[in-house]
């Protein structure tokens, strides 16, 4: 058994225990004597507030150093400022993927918003409502989109769907966490250092578990901010490539759009015989060929005269694009 150095019954004693906030000093101060109380001017108010705030940081840090606060010295200190930073540095950037929330909860219903980094003009200013992705990594995905926005929110629902859930996990959940230990660190040592204090164990490996037990809320909270500034980056690396898919998907399904309405406008433009020329099968008003013998229904040369044996195709692209089909099938089926 390790002789500790401060309690009685050679055990060890932790190395980090505070004198608590009380001091023989006190803030008490005495009345002054007499007189009356008169305002100065705002530029004495502000010195005065200013002077206030350098003393009580002075005073916060001479407590510090001097061990008089619990769980507290000057590297705990420089943790939670350095996680002060990177939490303000995340939630800076929390605007854009806000919307990620109301994705994860979505049951189906139409969501309007957009996620974004980088430029991201405004529906309403812009009348712009497509997505976009630009090679310097900045992107938009629209889920107001008209024409696209339910397929771009099903494309952003299963990117989440398919990687880590830790990775979507909101900023507020690591910000409370961070919290937490802000607040624990005042008492977590002196509560979990007198376990340790009574064991059996050398001097070098009491010594260790001091420093991890004192050092734990601080480091902590240091990984939680760490956490959430990366994870902000990793997002938004997964959104910029989903917005690139998005936008070439949606590419793609407007030109196959163009080509069915350039179709359907074509094909009402031409006159279709209603009988097979060649075999006076009847012909459906969506043929352009012979259903029993493969002939052209075609009019060729026609004029505007008699148009009681012809008819033009003249339907919406999706229509006619069916209807062909259905036909082609058919004779096989026959």
């Amino acid at each position: 058994m390790a002789v500790g150095g401060h309690h009685g019954g050679g055990f060890h004693s932790g190395g980090h225990h505070s004198g608590g906030f009380h001091s023989s000093g006190g803030f008490g101060g005495g009345h002054s004597g007499g007189g009356h109380y008169y305002g100065g001017g705002s530029g004495d108010s502000e010195i005065s507030l200013f002077m206030c705030v350098i003393a009580i940081v002075i005073y916060i840090f001479y407590k510090i150093g001097s061990g008089e606060v619990p769980g507290v010295d000057f590297v705990v200190l420089g943790m939670f400022i350095a996680s002060t930073v990177l939490f303000v540095l995340s939630f800076k950037e929390y605007e854009r993927t806000s919307l990620i929330s109301d994705i994860k909860k979505n049951k189906g219903e139409r969501l309007f918003g957009q996620l974004w980094k980088g430029y991201a003009p405004s529906k309403s200013k812009t009348g712009n409502n497509r997505s976009w992705a630009f090679s310097d990594g900045s992107y938009r995905i629209a889920l107001f989109d008209p024409d696209y926005g339910d397929e771009n929110l099903k494309k952003v629902k299963e990117l989440i769907q398919r990687t880590p859930k830790i990775v979507w996990m909101s900023s507020f959940v690591w910000l409370t966490i961070g919290i937490v230990c802000l607040f624990s660190t005042f008492f977590f040592y002196e509560l979990v250092i007198p376990v340790f204090e009574n064991m059996v164990m050398t001097d070098e490996a009491f010594a260790l578990v001091d420093n991890l037990v004192f050092y734990t809320p601080g480091s902590i909270a240091l990984i939680s901010s760490i956490a959430c500034f990366v994870f902000v980056k990793i997002r938004d690396n997964l959104l910029y490539k989903c917005a690139v898919r998005i936008v070439e998907d949606n590419i793609a399904m407007g030109e196959r759009m163009k080509t069915k309405e350039g179709i359907a406008a074509i094909l009402s433009k031409k006159w279709y015989y209603n009988y097979c020329p060649n075999c006076g099968a009847p012909a459906s008003p969506a043929l352009r060929s012979c259903t029993s013998c493969g002939s052209s229904l075609e009019v060729h040369g026609f004029s505007d005269g008699n148009t009681s044996s012809v008819h033009q195709i003249n339907t919406s692209a999706e229509k006619v694009t069916a209807e062909v089909n259905e036909a082609k099938e058919e004779p096989d089926e026959a």
